[in-house]
């Protein structure tokens, strides 16, 4: 289907993760578990896509964490909240206004977080989208 196939290939490179992390040293075992956020947009523009669904799972995450990111004028833009960890695998969905999956993809990646403090930034790789 070249439709499908175009679309896809506009959705992954529209795809923008970036991870905001923050950093402090020397703090071992204090408040809670470090975490990071990730800022989620992708430009829907010329696709039927109205909604994005965002799971992220890891051997240490029992459940699978389930974000809904909002598509408004052809534009899907939200954060996310994950524990730090290794093997984080981020999967996205994209659907249409009927509820069909027309687009879907996955990386799997390191997430280094901390306890608030100095702020970091590092962009992580897009997911591959078909």
């Amino acid at each position: 289907m070249i439709r499908g196939r175009l679309s896809s290939e506009a959705f992954a490179l529209a795809l923008l993760v970036t991870l905001a992390a923050c950093a402090e040293h020397g703090v071992v075992n204090q408040g809670p578990p470090p975490t990071a956020t990730l800022s989620v947009s992708a430009n829907l523009s010329g696709t039927a896509v109205t909604m994005v669904v965002v799971d992220v799972t890891a051997p240490d995450i029992p459940t699978m964490l389930v974000f809904n990111i909002p598509v408004v004028d052809g534009l899907a833009s939200g954060t996310i909240t994950i524990p730090a960890g290794s093997n984080r695998t981020i999967t996205m969905r994209a659907y249409d206004a009927g509820g069909v999956q027309t687009h879907s993809g996955s990386t799997t990646v390191t997430i280094q977080g901390s306890r608030p403090r100095s702020k970091t930034r590092r962009a992580i790789p897009s997911a591959v989208l078909s």
